[in-house]
């Protein structure tokens, strides 16, 4: 019986150990993983790294900057060292970006503080994600696009370091497939160009009576900016603007106002200075200033009722910008006293004082006349003097005071004020193209209700042009136009509202300046341009006893349609020679000659280019030791003959 109860029992153990086995099984043995694939290396960032130099320090060629907007931008940033390339996206394609540089070309020079547009055109068939831009391997600026296959980048960029300058674009699509760098190598040359600047307007010379305002309109260029302008007249400085931008800007318009206060012969010229410190001086416009209009005169006399041989003082004071020649004093119709000036020129102000008296009882006339250096003269009213016996008494006059009739008290009509208008765009010293349309858009406020708003433009100098016109609805209305430039220059726009009592209200004018238009981003196809008629050389223009010799080069910085001329000047007739300051647009040339020797000639001519290139006819002119336009004709120069 115990042996069977033990048998049981070993039993009993032998299947708990039985189903703590099946209950937890041993593990497996472990598997082997194959091993990592080796990294991607593809030919793009092997070309990426031995084109790009590394930033100091060793590091290698920059990735794409993660950027969260996902529409284009291209503000500046500060300069960042090239990171390390990001890793593509696994499963993605594999073809990467290209890059094109449109501009600048490869050793271009540019001068410190240049600006230019760096243009990059960068395509890929899976979407554009990130531009980015590096000059000598720093990150200067990125351009974030919403993956378009085809994509123009622009950066502009400049530099104060004098030297070779390496500038890269690098594209990146979508899967971080990196572009080979679009390189192009760039000098940057100390800045010593002089600023190129001219008078627009008016033309040279005028003639202004004393006391006229002239607007002189003035625009200057330069490759770094140009930082001031300045009117001389006769060599001294009159005025001057200088540029809101430190490092300058190009162009630089400006209207100067030059009021005509002193009579003669004068010299304006205008001089631009640039960001390097580098002076250009324009051409010179010389204005006649006459003296058309005579003294100004007060008489007053001591008394008007005297006995026989009583002195009168008659105090005269007379004024005249050129200067006093003479002061007579008439009685009875005959010169009594006569009073000359030491210095006329230096008088222009004169008090005195002249004695008369008279032993003839009874009315005499007397007045005065002041003649200026122009022998203009001004006389004043006729004043009677009556002179008695000493047995006369001496006359009273009893004064007649009217009666006056009280009105009843008027009450004054409300005071309704005029129409105010205001406008809302453009913005004050606004910038377009000549091809950009300027909207204007305004409110204008009226108690007596606007009956009617005309908008204007008026570039400087001439008179305002009506653009548009609206009928008025209402105590208060705006509108809005958009306005399409004729011409570049200085430009203001304003509105003027009237109500319906008749009254004008103006708002203030907003100035701007209207651009020449600029040449598209992206180069047209290549297309043959017509070629302007160059002028440089030799030319040859025939007059009475002689002939004019010109020499013309052109000055650095021309362009198709403007170009600053040098060379020399010859007068056969005496041998006169001189230097040449011209302006030439390929079809009106503009030359002056100053101080040209022997004789101190100043010669001027301006004209035209004919014949396709063959003749340039025209009207001279020259004067001799200041004294103005002595001779004048026409002249047709022809190349090389004499």
């Amino acid at each position: 019986m115990k042996r069977i109860s033990f048998l049981i029992l070993l039993a009993a153990f032998a299947f708990l150990f039985a189903g703590c086995s099946i209950l937890n099984p041993p593990p497996p043995p472990p598997t082997e993983l194959p091993p990592p694939p080796p990294p991607i290396q593809t030919e793009v960032s092997e070309t990426l790294t031995a084109v790009a130099p590394t930033a100091q320090g060793g590091t290698p060629i920059p990735p794409p900057t993660q950027v969260a907007a996902a529409t284009a931008t291209s503000a500046p940033m500060e300069p960042t060292l090239a990171p390390q390339l990001p890793t593509p996206t696994p499963g993605g394609e594999t073809n990467p970006p290209t890059v094109q540089l449109l501009a600048p070309q490869n050793g271009v020079s540019l001068t410190v503080n240049q600006s230019i547009n760096v243009v990059a055109l960068v395509s890929d068939d899976g979407g554009i994600r990130l531009v980015e831009f590096y000059a000598d391997n720093v990150l200067q600026n990125t351009q974030t696009p919403n993956n378009p296959t085809t994509y123009q980048a622009v950066f502009p960029w400049s530099s104060a370091q004098v030297g070779a300058h390496t500038l890269f674009v690098v594209a990146y699509d979508e899967y971080n497939n990196a572009s080979a760098p679009a390189t192009v190598t760039v000098n940057v040359v100390p800045n010593t160009t002089a600023p190129q600047v001219s008078i627009l307007a008016p033309s040279s010379p005028q003639n202004v009576s004393l006391g006229a305002q002239l607007n002189v309109q003035t625009v200057a260029t330069d490759e770094a900016g140009v930082t001031q302008l300045q009117l001389l007249v006769d060599n001294q400085v009159y005025n001057q603007v200088s540029s809101q931008n430190p490092n300058g800007q190009s162009p630089f318009a400006a209207t100067f106002v030059y009021s005509a206060n002193l009579p003669g012969t004068h010299t304006l010229t205008m001089r631009a200075m640039d960001s390097a410190g580098n002076v250009g001086n324009s051409n010179a416009l010389v204005v006649n200033v006459a003296d058309n209009t005579p003294p100004s005169v007060n008489t007053n006399y001591s008394r008007l009722n005297v006995r026989e041989n009583e002195q009168v003082i008659v105090y005269t004071n007379a004024t005249d910008a050129s200067g006093i020649q003479r002061v007579e004093l008439w009685a009875d119709g005959g010169l009594y006293n006569v009073y000359n000036s030491p210095n006329p020129p230096a008088q222009t102000s004169l008090a005195i004082q002249q004695i008369w008296a008279s032993n003839a009882p009874g009315n005499h006339t007397l007045f005065v006349r002041v003649f200026d250096v122009h022998n203009q003269s001004t006389t004043t009213p006729a004043t009677n003097i009556f002179v008695r016996t000493p047995q006369q008494p001496t006359p009273t006059w009893t004064p007649f005071l009217p009666t006056r009739t009280p009105y009843p008290t008027r009450t004054p009509p409300p005071v309704i004020p005029r129409p105010n208008c205001q406008i809302e765009s453009p913005n004050t010293n606004f910038r377009v193209r000549q091809s950009d349309v300027v909207t204007i858009r305004w409110t204008c406020f009226a108690q007596g209700n606007v009956a009617q708003m005309q908008v204007y433009s008026q570039y400087s100098g001439v008179m305002a042009t009506l653009i548009d016109q609206i009928q008025g609805d209402g105590q208060q209305q705006g509108g809005e136009f958009g306005w399409s430039p004729q011409a570049p220059g200085v430009v203001s726009v304003f509105v003027v509202a009237y109500d319906q009592l008749g009254q004008r209200g103006e708002s203030p004018h907003i100035p701007g300046v209207i651009e020449h238009e600029r040449p598209p981003t992206i180069p047209p196809p290549p297309t043959r341009e017509p070629e302007q008629p160059t002028i440089a050389g030799r030319w040859s223009g025939a007059i009475d006893n002689g002939a004019f010799i010109i020499d013309l080069e052109p000055r650095i910085g021309c362009s198709i349609t403007q170009c600053a001329y040098g060379g020399t000047f010859e007068d056969t007739r005496e041998n006169v020679r001189g230097e040449i300051n011209g302006q030439f647009d390929g079809t009106n040339l503009t030359l002056n000659v100053e101080g040209a020797q022997p004789g101190d000639v100043t010669w001027n001519f301006e004209g035209q280019v004919t014949a396709g290139g063959a003749e340039i006819v025209g009207q001279w002119s020259e004067a001799r030791a200041g004294v103005p336009s002595l001779q004048r004709g026409m002249v047709t120069f022809r190349r090389g003959l004499r």
